[in-house]
């Protein structure tokens, strides 16, 4: 009778175990995509040249994961004021929006270039 029980007992155990991690594989999706948000950051190094080293001052490519809008953030970019000076600023630039295919390579839009 012991011997009966403590099977059922394992039994339910692995069945509480299963659904935690089964639970766990579905919730996970969910909650990544709440804590990253609608808008993702992606830092753009520069690499420099042979003879500089790179921009201490990072681009940052931002993309929006619902719309497939894109911007890139530029810090202490050269600004014309209107006296003709220079000045440093940020500037936020719109890249355009993306548009989904229909298979893995495949070419959504393609300009012509002129020889």
């Amino acid at each position: 009778m012991m011997m009966q029980q403590f099977g059922l007992c394992s039994i339910r155990l692995v069945q509480i175990i299963t659904c935690t991690i089964l639970g766990t594989l579905f919730v996970a999706p969910v909650i990544a995509e709440e804590q990253y948000g609608r808008y993702r950051a992606i830092v753009l190094h520069d690499g420099g040249q042979s003879t500089k080293s790179g921009n201490l001052i990072p681009k940052v490519f931002i993309m929006d994961s619902q719309e497939g809008h894109m911007w890139v953030l530029d810090q202490n970019t050269k600004l014309n004021n209107p006296n003709g000076h220079f000045s440093l600023g940020t500037v936020l630039t719109y890249q355009g929006q993306v548009r989904p295919g229909k298979k893995m390579g495949e070419i959504v839009e393609q300009a012509a270039t002129l020889r």
